[in-house]
């Protein structure tokens, strides 16, 4: 028995595979209406379901990246190695996620390029505008930005070290053969698997005194589809 709200999800979230790999005219479509948040750069994002309301005006958009979200593919990237940009933990009150393209086009994308790991604190914008060559005029730009940086990711900086390993991302592997929709759905129902699902209880109480391997019945159709 497939379990249908993580099938509907990996159906949506296979839409990623054809807008990275598609170069019709619906993914250049999207790909335009995703321009002002980095283009696919957005699926490497720290992005919450919240940041999606206020953000993304296309609601094919939105229903995809939700259900790519949901596998929380970048989540268990280092706080310093995580995309700054469209971040949940680095938005405005109304859940508007921040993107800036002029700084993002010079190479600033990670939480780390704004802290000073041996002070343990963000830079101050002199030093920032002088190691990135931002022009003054974006004073108030980078405090902003700084103000919207959560407690969170404040007190994780802290207790993090300079790495400099590249982060990897799922999204940077896909390819033709990257089963996208299967690998959405198992991620899923892994997820899930803590709380038992109602079908696995009846299907459990039904034939466990039969002696059935049940699991295997329950699970083989999907294996080989």
């Amino acid at each position: 028995m497939i379990d249908i709200e993580s099938y509907i999800h990996g159906i949506k979230a296979a839409w990623v595979k054809r807008l990275k790999l598609s170069n019709g005219a619906i993914s250049q479509l999207y790909e335009r209406q995703l321009k002002p948040y980095g283009g696919d750069l957005i699926f490497r994002c720290n992005l919450s379901v919240n940041n999606l309301r206020t953000t993304i005006s296309s609601q094919f958009l939105t229903e995809v990246i939700h259900s790519w979200i949901l596998c929380k593919h970048n989540e268990n990237l280092k706080v310093s190695k995580q995309v700054v940009w469209n971040h949940h933990d680095v938005c405005k009150k109304n859940g508007e996620a921040c993107y800036f393209d002029s700084w993002y086009q010079k190479g600033i994308q990670f939480i780390e390029h704004f802290y000073d790991f041996r002070n343990k604190k963000f830079y101050d914008f002199n030093y920032f505008s002088a190691l990135y060559d931002i022009p003054n005029s974006d004073f108030l730009k980078y405090n902003s930005l700084k103000s919207l940086i959560s407690r969170n990711i404040k007190a994780q900086m802290k207790v993090e070290h300079i790495d400099y390993t590249a982060p990897t991302y799922f999204f940077n592997k896909i390819n033709q053969n990257t089963k996208l929709c299967k690998h959405v759905y198992q991620t899923l129902f892994k997820q899930k698997a803590p709380h038992e699902i109602k079908a696995h209880a009846k299907w459990k109480t039904t034939l466990m005194e039969d002696n059935i391997d049940w699991r295997y019945m329950y699970t083989h159709p999907n294996n080989v589809t």
